[in-house]
């Protein structure tokens, strides 16, 4: 093998930041950076050398957990980004350095249509700097095909003849898209081709997206084995690189961590990208995830949220029962907010290089796209046509002019001083409308691809719908308007949908979202499920977990689905606890050695914390009066008391791993979590019966006294209330067992019983398969 780090690169070593990625031990090789990852930081991230740091530290650590260029096999790897928040530059940095580091192939499978295909191959082109000053350390290639093998057969040669000087040496890149013909095409070509010694890095892009094998559903259903047409083809490309990497690089992992880990596209190893300065995502526009613990006030959603993201009314929510006959006022608001934006930007005359656009997503129906299209031609054009009209009508102008005003100030509130003022915009409108075009972007009637060229106009209103959702990137996006719901409540679609997600700081007080109530609500649902499986992943990350490994779990709103099913052989379950029940294991089977086990655990627990008698009424009788601790590390309870407790009935087991889950994703936010534990009746057995079925009988205690009913539980509440409303709560119960002739069956057995706060129950997703820990075990 053969590296092309030589040059006069910029970044003569990488180290691996504390906490960040990985460390060496970790690596299965440690890439060198070179000439080309420092020129692509150069120029994608001037004068910043910590973003540059950041990348290039980042690209070494996925491509270091890969295959070595110097060995054969295959291994799969998963790396995790914010929607919009430069997943691109993260895989061509890797890119670079494979290179580098002697790669000699690079394949790129990117866009599940031509117009993304088009546009990942622009920017990767654009990134690596492929034809820039007559350079040739690349050979590009986009979905080749068989007459390609000759070609591609002589570049690879040249690596291996050690008269060619190793600078002269091209790197291949195909890009392909993501579609079975050109995925077979690929694959033909590359089976044409001696491959041995050839190191190859595979890059899938959105990889949840088509690549996922969609029969996996109905083969566990039906006990077969059968793969989807693109699955299939993508089997058959990686069986054709003895040595390669395949890296699966997308914002929405749900489905790629859901799917069977036997399954080849199942990665053994994560990385979790963090994204640049600047960026403004889920948190910025929707608030940070509710916090649960104790002591934590209510939710403030940031005052960009309030100002930014706008609810649509129902009534302006076009429905079969609710068909809308004229433009919706906050459309018409929206398109306003736009051009006040489009203006601004030419008072100060930032035009140049760059771009302004509206989306406008109605629906996944054409037709639908169509209506709103209609609406703002129309109103677009009477707008402009009136600004055209200026010198023949200058009142007509001037009052339309003004009636901008109130968009203005609704921007001037979140612009921060930034707006111009608006006697200096209003002679700018009709060079603003002048410079904004609207397009529909769909395929309608089985058309081609709308390609839109950012360098025609600096205004645009897109109006579309799913063709604009993965991947699709609208330059310079500021107004978002979506009148549509949920849809299937897929997690990840939704969050797909979320083009208003970038880099934006510098011009956030220009954005806004309108949204419908559902969406607005489901994207802050995501932002806790978001937050919480990344926090998890970087967890599998820096403790050098195997993923497979890991146990399935997220947080979800009942409302959303992690992703589609069809991919998925093992279904997850939902665990929704009640903050207002106990969860309790009530049943006596009388095993020995469960019970000698169990009583070890209690009394050791006992021995190693202290106890003082809790506060009361002094007329408590001693059943009355407990121990109670003060508050303990969480941790430290699950792993001296819960966690080794033995269920004696395997009907009970279930909801205690489901307690176990919902304890592991209370530590995984909050790890120093308290909880308080009781000793029931200071540690005096109570008397109770057993029902045939083993389960005890009246296993709480209730209130004191009964009657009358105005003093009901006013000298005793009732064990179900023995709780801290703020913490984790276990009561230990130790009870003399009785049958129901009154026959002692076992005396001083241990019983747990657990309660939840209110600010610690998680709806959550689990998912158990063959080969993994407990769903709930993990973190608990």
């Amino acid at each position: 093998m053969r590296a092309v780090m030589s040059g006069s690169a910029n970044i003569a070593s990488v180290t691996l930041a504390a906490g960040q990625a990985s460390t060496p031990d970790d690596l299965q090789w440690v890439p060198e950076p070179g000439e080309e990852l420092s020129a692509l930081l150069a120029s994608k991230l001037p004068a910043n050398p910590a973003a540059q740091l950041q990348v290039a530290q980042s690209a070494t650590a996925i491509l270091g957990r890969g295959v070595p260029p110097t060995q054969p096999g295959s291994d799969t790897g998963l790396v995790v980004g914010y929607v919009q928040s430069g997943k691109t530059l993260s895989f061509t940095a890797v890119m670079a350095l494979a290179r580098d580091n002697g790669f000699q192939l690079l394949i790129v499978i990117a866009g599940s249509s031509a117009q993304l295909s088009d546009q990942s191959q622009k920017r990767i082109q654009k990134d690596l700097r492929i034809g820039i000053d007559g350079r040739r350390a690349w050979a590009p290639y986009h979905n080749p095909g068989p007459t390609d093998a000759a070609g591609i057969e002589g570049l690879l040669d040249n690596w291996r003849d050690p008269h060619v000087p190793i600078g002269r040496c091209q790197t291949i890149v195909i890009t392909v898209m993501k579609q079975h013909t050109h995925l077979r095409k690929l694959t033909r070509m590359l089976r044409q081709l001696d491959l041995a010694g050839i190191s190859a890095l595979v890059i899938d892009d959105e990889a949840d997206q088509a690549s996922l094998n969609t029969q996996s559903r109905q083969n566990a259903r039906l006990q077969r084995l059968k793969e989807s047409t693109t699955y299939a083809r993508l089997m058959e490309l990686r069986r054709t690189l003895p040595s390669h990497t395949y890296l699966q690089y997308t914002a929405t992992p749900q489905a790629p961590l859901l799917i069977s880990i036997i399954d080849s596209l199942s990665a053994r190893w994560v990385d979790v990208l963090q994204p640049g300065s600047g960026y403004t995502g889920g948190v910025t526009f929707f608030g940070p995830p509710r916090d649960r613990r104790p002591g934590s006030v209510p939710l403030q959603r940031p005052i960009q949220h309030e100002r930014i993201v706008r609810t649509i009314p129902l009534t302006e929510i076009p429905s079969n029962s609710n068909p809308l006959v004229a433009v919706p006022r906050t459309l018409e608001f929206a398109l306003r907010l736009f051009m006040v934006g489009v203006a601004a930007a030419f008072v100060r005359g930032e035009t140049d290089g760059a771009n302004r656009s509206m989306l406008v997503h109605p629906s996944v129906r054409t037709a639908d796209h169509l209506t709103y299209l209609n609406w703002i031609n129309d109103l677009f054009g009477d707008w402009r046509s009136t600004f055209r009209n200026s010198a023949a009508d200058p009142d007509a102008a001037n009052r339309l002019a003004d009636s901008f005003r109130h968009a203005y100030d609704d921007l001037a509130e979140s612009t921060s001083g930034d707006l111009p003022p608006f006697e200096e915009l209003k002679p700018l409108f009709r060079a603003a409308f002048n410079d904004t075009d609207v397009r529909e972007v769909n395929r309608r009637q089985g058309g081609p691809p709308v390609i839109i060229d950012w360098n025609q106009r600096y205004g645009w209103i897109l109006v579309g719908g799913q063709a604009m959702d993965r991947g699709f990137t609208v330059e310079g996006l500021t107004v978002t308007y979506m009148p549509r719901g949920m849809g299937s409540g897929n997690a990840d679609t939704m969050q797909q949908r979320a083009r208003f997600f970038g880099y934006k700081e510098s011009y956030l007080g220009y954005c806004r979202v309108f949204l419908e109530q559902g969406a607005s609500s489901g994207f802050e649902d995501y932002i806790e499920h978001e937050e919480f499986m990344r926090r998890e992943l970087i967890r599998v990350r820096d403790s050098h977990e195997p993923l497979q490994e890991w146990p399935r779990r997220f947080v979800l709103d009942p409302t959303l689905k992690p992703c589609r099913d069809n991919v998925l052989r093992d279904l997850y379950s939902r665990n929704i606890a009640d903050p207002n029940e106990w969860i309790t294991a009530q049943a006596f089977i009388g095993g020995v050695g469960t019970e000698i086990e169990n009583r070890r655990i209690i009394d050791a627990f006992l021995d190693t914390h202290s106890f003082v008698p809790d506060i009361g009424h002094p007329n408590r009788t001693e059943v009355q009066r407990h121990l109670v601790s003060t508050p303990l590390s969480l941790r430290d309870v699950i792993d001296g008391l819960i966690a080794d407790f033995r269920i004696r009935d395997p009907g009970e087991i279930e909801k205690w791993t489901g307690l176990s889950a919902q304890l592991g994703a209370l530590l995984d936010e909050d790890s120093s979590a308290e909880a308080v534990v009781y000793v029931m009746s200071s540690g005096h057995p109570r008397v109770r019966g057993v029902y045939l079925t083993g389960r005890v009988k009246q296993f709480f205690q209730g209130e004191a006294p009964v009657h009358p009913e105005n003093l009901r539980g006013t000298v005793y509440p009732g064990d179900r209330y023995v709780a801290d409303a703020s913490r984790v709560t276990v009561q230990i119960h130790l009870l003399n067992l009785r049958d129901d002739n009154n026959v002692v069956l076992a005396t001083s057995v241990p019983f747990l019983a657990v309660k939840l706060p209110a600010s610690g129950v998680r709806p959550l997703v689990e998912q158990s398969q063959a080969g993994q820990a407990s769903a709930s075990g993990s973190g608990a």
